[in-house]
């Protein structure tokens, strides 16, 4: 069996319109955070999931996310 590793991926995207950034949940043994990227509403069915990024950790202080005092 063969085995990738991706040491460093980087995505450009354009025309993202809202980003949501999910709580941590527990999922077995393992807790899972998701942060989803959509784009430009649809004319039926509001906007577009374009990625989604799940992050997964032993540890739930691993997943949390720390930010400027200014926002974001």
């Amino acid at each position: 069996m063969s085995t990738v590793t991706v040491a460093v991926q980087k995505i450009n995207m354009t025309e993202v319109t809202k980003i949501i950034v999910s709580d941590i949940v527990q999922d077995g043994t393992d807790f899972v955070r998701a942060i989803r990227y959509y784009g430009n509403e649809t004319d039926t069915n509001g906007l577009v999931l374009l990625l989604e990024t799940l992050s997964r950790s032993v540890n739930r202080s691993d997943l949390v996310i720390a930010t400027p005092i200014q926002g974001f």
